[in-house]
């Protein structure tokens, strides 16, 4: 059984910093300047975080993504990239190889499929509900994990599922929680919570992600 799977007030220490470079301290610095600048940088985040597409919110994120680097605690790395339409270019995980990427008739993302040179395969394959946001996540190689996504907040993360190993006859429940954001408002730290109905045993795993975007 496998489981588990700046800030605007930063921006403004930035302008201020900009503006002692070309000789002026930030008591010297115009109101009125300052107040176009501030304004300049809160519509520059606004525009780059105002975008969306399928594929960005087949993997809970929005703005002009380039490239998120998701990490967990035991070192497991995912590797997403998107073009500036948004649209999914590669997916590097498992193999350390982009994955074979399927899409439906409505061109959302059915499957990614990773394979060795060797020929072993392993992969996600993804269903959606009304509002095209995933509804199920079936992880599978050696063995097959279902996760069905029961409720999601108001951004369009996931907040709980339940879990169906398939290959042992296991369910269970997850419960996630959001510790961090970015500028933008995509999360950047996700701690999940997974419960087993028919053994024991429970395990909390954390998720980083490093996200880049268009623009920036």
């Amino acid at each position: 059984m496998r489981k588990g799977f700046l800030i605007l007030c930063c921006g403004l220490t930035l302008l201020v910093a900009g503006c002692g470079s070309q000789g002026k301290s930030a008591a010297e610095v115009e109101p009125d300047s300052l107040a176009v600048q501030v304004e300049d940088s809160v519509s520059r985040i606004k525009a780059l975080a105002d975008f969306h597409s399928q594929d960005l919110s087949t993997f809970w994120l929005h703005g002009r993504v380039k490239q998120v680097v998701e990490t967990t605690e035991s070192g497991y790395e995912v590797v997403l990239r998107f073009d500036s339409s948004g649209n999914l270019e590669s997916h590097s995980a498992y193999t350390g190889k982009g994955a074979q990427i399927l899409r439906d008739a409505n061109d959302r993302i059915i499957s990614l499929i990773h394979t060795t040179p060797d020929g072993f395969r392993e992969g996600m394959d993804f269903s959606y509900n009304a509002d095209n946001l995933p509804l199920t996540l079936s992880h599978w190689a050696e063995a097959h994990d279902t996760y069905q996504l029961l409720e999601y907040n108001r951004k369009g993360w996931p907040l709980k599922a339940n879990i169906a190993d398939e290959t042992d006859n296991y369910t269970g429940h997850a419960i996630y929680k959001y510790e961090a954001t970015d500028s933008i408002g995509n999360w950047t730290r996700q701690v999940a919570h997974e419960t087993w109905d028919d053994i024991d045993e429970s395990a909390s795993y954390v998720v980083v992600r490093r996200i880049t975007y268009y623009g920036r």
